[in-house]
């Protein structure tokens, strides 16, 4: 399950990517660095890809790469090169991610196309959520984008729906603990999906 948290982050973002083989390096090198197993009932929540806050999905998903390693030397070793061959290609690579580069150009293009135009970007993982923070903040968007992530209480929740109501922000950055209960049909027709969720009922929630 571990190699499947990998893939899924890859698909997110390099740096969902690279964080996540950070965590799966430490645990191979060092017995101090590897955590326990997440218990039965969460793994069984992740497997299912039930909707969980932005902090249990991190934890389970770091305690999973940080237990699970093979009790196998041989196999161990084996890992550890491959996973050591996928961040030096990873390093080899140009320095922007193509991928959020490919995002802010499109996000750019349509609020610039129409001034009333805005868009909620959604992904799953706080990594790449700040990592596209990183990317508006040296872009045309800069200042023009608000975050809503789980762990906010209602009030910030309010107020993060209120300032992208206003005319000039343009961006609504938001993970998938946030997207219960947001009515934003008045403000917003576009929506971006970073990767899309495995799970299609996720899917129809962002939607809806």
């Amino acid at each position: 399950f571990a190699m499947q948290i990998i893939k899924k982050r890859a698909l997110s973002s390099r740096t969902a990517l690279e964080n996540t083989l950070e965590h799966r390096l430490a645990a191979l090198r060092k017995d101090e660095e590897r955590e326990s197993a997440p218990a039965q009932g969460e793994l069984r929540d992740l497997q299912a890809d039930l909707p969980l806050s932005d902090a249990q999905n991190e934890r389970i998903s770091r305690q999973l790469v940080r237990s699970s390693v093979p009790a196998d030397e041989r196999r161990r070793k084996a890992e550890l090169k491959a996973v050591n061959g996928l961040r030096k290609l990873l390093r080899g690579c140009a320095e922007a991610d193509h991928k959020l580069e490919r995002l802010v150009t499109e996000l750019v293009e349509a609020t610039g196309e129409n001034v009333a135009e805005k868009v909620i970007v959604f992904t799953e993982y706080l990594d790449t959520l700040e990592a596209i923070k990183a990317r508006l903040d040296d872009s045309a968007l800069a200042g023009a984008y608000v975050v809503m992530r789980g762990g906010m209480s209602g009030k910030q929740r309010l107020r993060a729906q209120a300032t992208f109501e206003k005319p000039e922000t343009k961006v609504l950055l938001a993970t998938d603990a946030a997207s219960e209960g947001l009515n934003l049909q008045r403000s917003c027709r576009r929506i971006l999906h970073v990767e899309l969720p495995w799970n299609p009922n996720r899917l129809e929630q962002r939607n809806g």
